[in-house]
């Protein structure tokens, strides 16, 4: 190639297009650590991670790409990906415990054809990577990668689509579609880990990833899903165990949830975080229904169809309640201060009976 001829290049050392898993992990506030603990420290736990990163693929017949706050790793095999995914989430633990520090990452899976190319001897000596991943596929597992907690694998339907006998031991749980920034078609994305171990929660919307759902045949953004939620007060933390047996619950197909407990003990508070956090399953809406100032049975039905922007109509008003919310998708309320009705429970007990694809928690 002469230096003065910028339109001459060498031809390109190419490797036939092939089918391949590509697996991306990226340490979640790895500048924040740094910021914390210094270039110094920092650059020793680095180290650490990068071996037992890289111990870790001959295992899992899986080969390092590329490499910058985590790894872009190559497998054949999307099970082997899989896997090392859990061993390299367990290895991050054990990391963390040693070091007494939050080590986490997030990881990404997609399954598609890509291209390969592979640099010159001269190249590589100038510090170019041996191999190099060409095509969409590093694009939308960037993508889906962005989206991911600490702690979390997501995967895309193409992925999920060729993991057809995952061990007993794992998990697959679907987090909806989400519009991918250069993506003309909405993606699936689903989170596949260890019960008890991954987080299983809705992923994160982030610049160039966000969730959708599908309302009157097109698709529009989770953020634009009808809803009266209040604004947080200030962040929530905690009660990570409550929130995944509430979404377990939801997710058998139970649609009457009761909260008991003491005044002031967060019950108003968990179900708030739980309808804001699964909002994208709840097209129809999410309705916080409050009945403080409530008392008896006509108020509670003219209080639940005012929430839902429902206008009453014919002589059986919870049956008209019921037809129309049958004709929306998916809905949740969230039935705040509920405890001096008990007495009327039977509006509610109707309701769930005649629309069957409302949540009431």
């Amino acid at each position: 190639m002469s230096i003065n001829d910028p339109t001459s290049y060498e031809p390109l050392t190419d490797i036939a297009p092939s089918r391949a898993s590509l697996l991306l992990t990226d340490i979640v506030d790895s500048t924040w650590l740094t910021e914390c603990l210094g270039d110094e420290r920092m650059a020793h736990i680095w180290h650490a991670h990068d071996r037992m990163a890289r111990d870790l693929l001959p295992l899992y017949e899986g080969r390092e790409i590329d490499k910058t706050d985590g790894m872009l790793l190559l497998f054949q095999d999307p099970h082997q990906a899989i896997e090392y995914a859990v061993a390299y989430h367990r290895g991050l633990k054990v990391l963390s415990e040693r070091e007494r520090i939050s080590f986490l990452a997030r990881a990404g899976l997609h399954v598609d054809v890509i291209q390969l190319r592979e640099n010159s001897a001269d190249d590589v000596a100038r510090g170019a990577k041996p191999l190099e991943v060409e095509g969409l596929a590093k694009s939308l597992v960037a993508r889906v990668m962005s989206l991911g907690r600490g702690g979390q694998t997501l995967a895309s339907g193409n992925a999920v689509d060729v993991l057809d006998r995952l061990p007993s031991t794992l998990k697959t749980h679907a987090h909806g579609h989400f519009r991918l920034k250069g993506i003309y078609d909405p993606v699936p994305v689903y989170e596949v880990g260890v019960p008890n171990e991954s987080p299983f929660a809705p992923p994160i919307d982030a610049p160039k990833a966000y969730q959708v759902v599908q309302r009157n045949e097109s698709w529009v953004p989770v953020t634009d899903v009808p809803n009266n939620l209040p604004s947080e007060r200030n962040k929530f933390q905690g009660r990570d165990a409550e929130l995944r047996e509430l979404s377990q619950r939801i997710q058998r197909g139970q649609r009457l949830i009761t909260l008991l407990g003491p005044g002031g003990t967060g019950k108003s508070r968990l179900s708030l975080e739980l309808a804001r956090r699964w909002r994208g399953d709840w097209p129809g809406g999410t309705w916080l229904c409050e009945l403080e100032d409530i008392s008896t049975k006509a108020e509670l039905i003219a209080q639940i169809a005012s929430t839902a922007q429902i206008a009453l109509e014919g002589d059986d008003p919870v049956g008209w309640l019921g037809f129309v919310l049958t004709q929306r998708q998916p809905t949740l309320f969230v039935i705040d201060n509920f405890e001096q009705l008990v007495g009327h429970a039977d509006v509610i007990g109707r309701l769930v009976k005649l629309a069957p694809n409302t949540m009431w928690l």
